[in-house]
């Protein structure tokens, strides 16, 4: 395509149904010919092929074409890219995914054990009893650290009254699905 560049402006060839020359004279531009608008100071607008690394600037024109000059980025710029690849990598988002999912199911099985004191299921005494050897192993699950989590919660030993184990055996599932499916 075409484009006309004036006082920092570049305008396309779309852009105009009638073209006014230095001279003033009107002219259609409907069935213009490339001869024409090259004639009227229109050139091709080339945009250069960059890296990840480079950006565009200003454009600049010669006898023939319009362009933009190719910037390298500083290096500030490259480390900030840096910075920002790493965090978009896989690796960053399966991290993010396991603290979020961590997040998540701690107020689950939080909410799981509290349901069952709730309901008269438990006694207060019962509740501490579970909750006191599980909630540090579950904090884990706040910072995304599934396998450290269930690697203490298997360390704890299981008690004896059936309904706790039960409790216990419970949570322990859900933590022991998770690392099994994602880790």
């Amino acid at each position: 395509m075409k484009a006309i560049f004036k006082n920092g402006i570049l305008k396309f060839q779309n852009q105009f149904k009638v073209f006014i020359d230095a001279n003033g004279s009107k002219s259609s531009t409907k069935d213009a010919t490339d001869a024409q608008w090259i004639q009227w100071g229109f050139k091709e607008v080339v945009l250069p092929a960059i890296t990840e690394l480079q950006k565009l600037g200003a454009f600049v024109e010669n006898e023939t074409e319009i362009t933009r000059v190719v910037i390298d980025f500083t290096q500030e710029e490259i480390d900030a890219y840096n910075e920002d690849q790493l965090s978009q990598d896989i690796s960053a988002k399966k991290e993010l995914k396991f603290v979020r999912d961590g997040v998540e199911n701690y107020l689950k099985l939080k909410q799981y054990l509290r349901r069952q004191l709730d309901k008269g299921n438990i006694t207060q005494a019962q509740f501490n009893a579970v909750y006191t050897p599980i909630r540090r192993p579950l904090l884990w699950l706040n910072t995304g650290d599934w396998d450290i989590a269930k690697t203490e919660l298997d360390a704890i030993t299981p008690p004896t009254n059936a309904t706790l184990l039960d409790i216990l055996n419970t949570i322990k599932s859900k933590v022991d699905t998770y690392v099994t499916n994602n880790f």
